[in-house]
């Protein structure tokens, strides 16, 4: 059965480590589209004759993985907040 080591003090290297991947989480986020994007693919779909049914389904599917991957990522968002603030807290 594995174990938990003893807690050690976080290093510098280690907060210098964290602190790249939240910028590098920072930076991935704020490359998704703005509402502008989303905007002008609403006009595009509202073209008459605009695609055929079969197409229709492959844009709604993946409308709804982005939409579930989206989700997902503002719950672990959450999820690392409430994790971090509970650090150290008894």
């Amino acid at each position: 059965m594995a174990t938990l080591a003893k807690s050690k003090p976080t290093s510098v290297a280690h907060i210098e480590r964290f602190t790249k991947k939240v910028n590098a989480v920072r930076q991935a986020v704020a490359a998704l589209p703005e509402d502008d994007w989303y905007d002008n693919l609403i006009n595009i779909i509202h073209h008459p004759g605009w695609t055929t049914i079969a197409e229709g389904m492959f844009f709604e599917s993946l409308a709804d993985s982005i939409l579930a991957q989206t989700q997902q990522l503002a719950q672990l968002h959450q999820q690392l907040q409430a994790a971090s603030e509970a650090v150290g807290q008894e």
